[in-house]
């Protein structure tokens, strides 16, 4: 499989969805790379395509209703994605992880540290779909939750590899999960006080 090429040809969106992209599908060739002649390479291989396709056709979805959007909208997502610098955050992910996997020396906290960086991807795609469609979408937080759970088996099939315990790693990774969805919880809390407290003062 060929380096993927990050390219999002000027678009703010398209640039953050190439960039996420590319984290997925050249880290994961790179992990790949790193297994040598193990057979779980087979298995990273075959994770790391279905993250890459879900997120294809989630992109694919987005991209489809944002096209028509109204003005006031797209700016809006145009702000959100120059204030969190969701391509610097996917295209640094990659830079750090791509040179760990070259140099093939990893730490314990390697592992976990993988998988959690795709879920902080992840807080930008939820926001930016959120703002797209008005409303969160019944299928949205299913959908991450899988890409979580192949991509955290990708990180646990690494582990294995170079000779971490798995069941360590799966520990850690499922703790970050956790302390992730009650981060998301919480905001949701936080953001329907907000919106009750503006109701009050409008009244």
């Amino acid at each position: 499989m060929a380096e993927r090429a990050n390219t999002g040809e000027g678009d703010p969106l398209a640039a953050f969805f190439a960039a996420t992209l590319s984290f997925v599908s050249n880290v994961t060739q790179d992990m790949v790379k790193a297994c040598g002649n193990d057979p779980d390479a087979d298995l990273i291989r075959t994770n790391g395509a279905l993250v890459q396709n879900h997120l294809e056709k989630l992109f694919a979805r987005t991209s489809e209703v944002y096209a028509g959007a109204n003005a006031a909208t797209r700016a809006t997502v145009s702000e959100y994605l120059a204030v969190s610098d969701g391509v610097f955050v996917a295209a640094t992910g990659e830079k750090t992880a791509r040179s760990s996997l070259a140099k093939g020396i990893f730490g314990g906290g390697f592992f976990s540290w993988i998988s959690k960086y795709l879920t902080e991807i992840k807080k930008i795609i939820r926001f930016i779909v959120t703002l797209i469609f008005h409303r969160v979408p019944d299928w949205l937080e299913d959908l991450l939750v899988l890409i979580d759970e192949i991509w955290g088996m990708i990180a646990e099939l690494l582990g294995g590899v170079f000779g971490f315990n798995r069941r360590e790693i799966a520990r850690d990774i499922s703790s970050g999960e956790i302390n992730s969805l009650n981060e998301i919880a919480a905001m949701q809390r936080l953001k329907a006080v907000s919106r009750e407290m503006d109701g009050s003062d409008d009244d």
